[in-house]
Parts: structure tokens; C-alpha cells; sequence
């Protein structure tokens, strides 16, 4: 079709034009351009809407679509189950993720992509944090699925345009623009080692809540004192995770960096709620430095969906959802409140404790016995693992109680849940804090299993005003 300029005659009556409109977008981006495709009963599939700064790019933008929705038809769309598929597809120059998802359009069904271009050179990049780039498309396609079942999709169209597409283009373009290439951990203990000065606790407890929660933040006033901190962090963090760590200290915040700091006095929760994985904050403001810890997986990713929804329904007018989990009106509502000081994991104290009673030995020695420590932390996360599948294959039958028989109005689940839970600590002999530590790395080995040990609250939140409103 006929590429529009920004500013020409665009959506009416909420039909989606023949032509395709073009959007201009931040200059300088590394990611080519974005095209939103939908399948056409006439023209087959097209290019409804494209991002780019660069229109020399649209002609292979609007292709996209033809690649992306290529054979989705035989798929028929369904309302009853909106159904999301990842696809990846190499061309001569570029190659691109695709995202094909059903929504309505003009009170029908049908197939959308939302596509992404890179330069191959970005491969490799790309390949470290394709799991990120999922989740931002799962944003973006959710505005669309949401907005949809009510109003036009002029409407869903005109908030991606009004800064939700550009943001999430600039925080991918942060995270590929601050990978650091992997590498050894020798040179961070001449700068680092803050533990000299505070002792062993407080990075035990720091260590503790990264480990538990596999993103942290520090911020301070001064950018040594949080540098030294990040360089300290930075030793424990796996091998795997290192390209996505920056000793770049900024005033920005990164969503989904492993490890970052910033010069700051205070972060708000609408921005560590970006990042797709909870995050430990370490404020340096304070003395002792204060840890604030959000909520474990199973209930970040619920309250994060539940943020996103709630931003999407306000920004197009939609009546909003009642009992949140998270009151985002009370500050620091996203970090639990706790009585005491986080739990030192024995496990972490364990590690910190070993590097303190090493003999004087170059850094390198100091590196291995690192490595081999949270080596160790991942073998016992993979037998976890096998553990809680095991035990779910197994079915319900022996955790299934009399008590839980003669009350019905409790989901058996959640209560086999919690008793699974109990026999897991008690055979492999943790602690609380230990669990959530090796439960937290299981999640990055094997994506899912935390809400697969934990149930998800949003449902059990549900069930529980269900019950309570029948009285």
C-alpha cells in the first residue's frame, strides 16, 4: 500500500485505511522500525501502521506482515481463547521477532503481528535478552488485545503512539546500547569489597535479597560510594547474567539490568514496576543502607500485569478493576512492609563467610572459590527443580486432607501448595530464606516454576472475595 506521512488524514470511523500510516519515532535507535500487520479478508495480510525514523526502511517493514502472518489463517482466530505466538525470521539484511496475536477489529476476530527489525549485526545482542524483548511485546500487543474488546482500535493505536511504543524502543535500545561484553570478576576486588568497611552482615543481607529477587538497584548521592557497591554485587552475580550488568552510573533508571546504580535520592515504584523480574532496591542514602525487597515472582508478575491493565484502561477511559493487589497510591505500596531486618540466608552467609577466611591468595583463587560457590547454588536450584515437578506429577492424592475435604470453599490447590512447600524444606533441609533463594534461581534455569511452587495471589485474591461475598 501507499506509505502515509505523519500528519496526513489518518483514522475514521475506526476502519484501518488501505494506506499504511507511518510514524515517526525517535532518531538514532538501534532497532530498525516496528509494523504493526493484520490479516485482510480482501488484500491478505498488510501493513497497518509502521514506527521507523528512517521511511528508506518502510518498503521492508511492510513486508513484514506477509512473513509474520504467512499461514496463521489455517490457525482460525478464536474470542474464546486469544491465543500469542513468537516468531523469528531471518532476511538478507535484517532479521526480525514477530509477535501474532487475535483481537477484534471492527466487531470481528482476526490476526494482527507486531514486528520488530534489527541489523543482523545485533544478533548476538539480541539472543541475551530475548526473554525482555518478549515481555515488551507482550505490552505493547496487550494494548491492543485490551482496548479492543471495548472501543475502536483507533484508540489502542493512538497510546501506543502517544509514547508507550517509543518508551519501550528506548529502554531496548538502553539495554543493548550497555552490555558489557562477559568477563572475569579478578579486577573488581581492588575497588570493591565494601563488607571491609560495614562487615559481613550487611552484604550478606544485600546478597541475600539479589539472589532472592535476581535484580538490584543502588542508589546514593555519591557516585563512588554506589560504584563500589555495584563492583562488590557484581562478583556474585552468573556468568550468563553479566552482559546485562553496567558499571555505568546514570541518573536513569534501566528496566531488567541485572545490576545498575544510580545517582538518586529515591526511585518511584511506577519505575522499577518496568522491569519483568522483581528487584532488590539498596539505598546508600541511609546509614545503615536500607534493602527494600519487592514482592517474590509469583506475585510481581500478577501485580506488574495488573499495573499495565490498569494504565491501559485509564489512559482509554475504560472502567478500571477494583481490589489491586498493590495500592499504588500509598508510596513504597510495591515493597512489602516487613517488622524486622530481611533474613540472612545461610547459604549466602555461608559463601561470605568462606571469603573471609581465606588466607591472603592473588584474586584470581578469591574468583574460583566464588564461582564454584554459586555453582553450587545453582545444582541444588536444578534439584529443586525436580523436586517440585516430581512431587506435581504425583497428583493430588497424598496432600489431599480430610480437613481439606470437608471445606470446600478453599482450593485444594493452594492448600497442597503450601503443605508441598513444607515437605520440600524439610527433606532438603532449608530455611525459609534459603528456599526463596534457590526457588529464585530455578526461575531463571526453568521459567515458570515459581508460580508452579507459589500459586498465583490474583487468583486466590478472586476466590477469596468470591467466598466473602456470599455472606
Amino acid at each position: 500500500g501507499e506509505i502515509m506521512e505523519w500528519g496526513d488524514s489518518g483514522w475514521s470511523d475506526g476502519f484501518i485505511p488501505d494506506e499504511t500510516k507511518l510514524v515517526n519515532i525517535k532518531s538514532d535507535l538501534l532497532i530498525s522500525g516496528v509494523v504493526l500487520g493484520m490479516w485482510d479478508n480482501i488484500s491478505g495480510p498488510r501493513a497497518a501502521q509502521i514506527w521507523s525514523d528512517n521511511s528508506n526502511q518502510s518498503s521492508t517493514l511492510e513486508q513484514l506482515p506477509r512473513y509474520s502472518l504467512n499461514g496463521e489463517m489455517v490457525d482460525i482466530a478464536n474470542s474464546k481463547s486469544i491465543k500469542k505466538k513468537l516468531k523469528f525470521m531471518v532476511l538478507p539484511k535484517y532479521f526480525s521477532t514477530s509477535m501474532v496475536f487475535d483481537a477484534y477489529y471492527n466487531d470481528q476476530i482476526t490476526k494482527f503481528s507486531l514486528s520488530l527489525l534489527w541489523e543482523k549485526s545485533l544478533l548476538q545482542k539480541y539472543l541475551m535478552m530475548n526473554h525482555i524483548v518478549e515481555d515488551r511485546m507482550n505490552q505493547l500487543t496487550e494494548v491492543i488485545i485490551s482496548i479492543t474488546h471495548d472501543k475502536d482500535i483507533s484508540v489502542a493505536l493512538d497510546i501506543l503512539d502517544e509514547g508507550k511504543m517509543e518508551s519501550i524502543l528506548v529502554n531496548l535500545d538502553q539495554l543493548l546500547r550497555n552490555q558489557m561484553s562477559e568477563q572475569g570478576i579478578s579486577r573488581n576486588f581492588q575497588n570493591s569489597f565494601y563488607m571491609m568497611d560495614n562487615g559481613s552482615d550487611i552484604l550478606a543481607r544485600v546478597l541475600t535479597s539479589h539472589l532472592q529477587t535476581g535484580c538490584t538497584l543502588v542508589i546514593g548521592e555519591s557516585e563512588e560510594h554506589v560504584i563500589r557497591w555495584v563492583d562488590t554485587i557484581s562478583m556474585f552475580i552468573f556468568p550468563a547474567h553479566r552482559i546485562l550488568f553496567s558499571r555505568y552510573i546514570s541518573t536513569t533508571y534501566i528496566p531488567d539490568m541485572i545490576l545498575q546504580g544510580m545517582v538518586a535520592t529515591e526511585v518511584d515504584d511506577e519505575i522499577i514496576i518496568n522491569s519483568s523480574i522483581p528487584t532488590t532496591l539498596l539505598d546508600l542514602n541511609h546509614d545503615p543502607p536500607k534493602i527494600d525487597q519487592t514482592y517474590p515472582y509469583h506475585a510481581y508478575s500478577s501485580i506488574r500485569s495488573e499495573f499495565f491493565e490498569d494504565q491501559i484502561k485509564s489512559a482509554a477511559n475504560i472502567p478500571r478493576r477494583e481490589n489491586l493487589l498493590v495500592d499504588w497510591d500509598r508510596k513504597g505500596g510495591l515493597y512489602p512492609p516487613r517488622r524486622t531486618e530481611l533474613e540472612i540466608s545461610p547459604l549466602v552467609q555461608n559463601i561470605v563467610d568462606g571469603i573471609f577466611e581465606l588466607p591472603s591468595c592473588p584474586s584470581y583463587l578469591r574468583e574460583g572459590y566464588i564461582t564454584h560457590t554459586m555453582d553450587m547454588l545453582i545444582n541444588k536450584s536444578i534439584v529443586l527443580i525436580n523436586y517440585i515437578t516430581s512431587l506435581q506429577e504425583r497428583k493430588t492424592d497424598q496432600y489431599i486432607t480430610d480437613e481439606m475435604q470437608m471445606n470446600e470453599q478453599i482450593d485444594h490447590r493452594e492448600i497442597e501448595l503450601v503443605r508441598m512447600k513444607r515437605w520440600i524444606i524439610e527433606m532438603l533441609h532449608l530455611e525459609e530464606s534459603c528456599y526463596r533463594v534457590l526457588l529464585s534461581i530455578a526461575e531463571k534455569i526453568q521459567p515458570g516454576i515459581y508460580l508452579k511452587a507459589e500459586g498465583n495471589p490474583s487468583k486466590a485474591q478472586d476466590r477469596l472475595l468470591e467466598l466473602f461475598g456470599r455472606f
